[in-house]
């Protein structure tokens, strides 16, 4: 996986759209990046949020200046309870590099479902921290809530659950990699469960493709039901 910008929040799909290349250290002017494509399934930590067989479509924009960022990516995909629904994500980060190799990243992340009721619990604030090294791999730490702005929870716990991760690539000859990572979510009232992907892509220019297979812990079934199934994730981003 390229440089994760957005801490691995969606295998597969999100290993790419919520992926940008790090801004160039010390540039003094304003960097943007943009990305639109296409995957065969949307997942949120190893949760698959859209139907089965449905494809769905992304567009993304990163602005960079000094060490900050700013983020935001929008979605279409059909909800396994068959609702049509937009994916919003905003992000807001601020990155220090360390010695040249070792990145340290804080941000605060919005995401919601517009359109889809059945997707409320996946509206989120979040804050989090990220230890990259060389662009090889990526160990991230995140708290969730349901309150403020887009999500508007006022009753539950402040915080409803914590994640951590660690996402890592191996470049290859002519534009591959290998890439994997794992991950665990924990519940506010310490249940949790494992997920991870393992896959391969490629990258010329300004296009990228990416193969995942993608794997839940069988403990996030009593929650999600059969759709924690282990399943591949198909993508495709087009950057400009």
């Amino acid at each position: 996986m390229p440089s994760l910008a957005w801490p691995a929040l969606i295998a597969g799909a999100g290993a790419l759209a919520c992926t940008t290349a790090t801004a160039q250290s010390g540039s003094a002017g304003l960097e943007t990046s943009w990305r639109v494509g296409a995957s065969s399934r949307w997942l949120v930590r190893g949760i698959p949020l859209s139907r089965d067989g449905t494809a769905v479509s992304f567009a993304g924009a990163d602005l960079y200046a000094q060490g900050w960022s700013l983020g935001a990516l929008y979605g279409r995909l059909e909800t396994q309870a068959h609702e049509s629904a937009g994916a919003v994500g905003l992000r807001a980060a601020k990155e220090w590099t360390l010695d040249g190799r070792w990145a340290v990243t804080a941000q605060l992340r919005h995401n919601s479902y517009p359109g889809a009721p059945s997707l409320q619990r996946w509206c989120y604030n979040e804050a989090g921290l990220s230890l990259a090294d060389a662009d090889r791999w990526v160990l991230s730490w995140s708290a969730e809530t349901r309150r403020g702005p887009g999500c508007n929870q006022h009753q539950g716990p402040a915080v409803v659950s914590r994640s951590l991760e660690l996402n890592a690539s191996w470049p290859l000859a002519s534009g591959w990699h290998l890439g994997g990572g794992a991950g665990w979510r924990l519940y506010g009232g310490g249940d949790g469960y494992l997920f991870g992907q393992a896959g391969a892509g490629w990258q010329q220019d300004h296009l990228a493709l990416q193969l995942d297979r993608v794997m839940v812990d069988p403990a996030a079934r009593p929650l999600y039901g059969v759709s924690t199934n282990n399943s591949w994730v198909a993508s495709l981003v087009w950057s400009f």
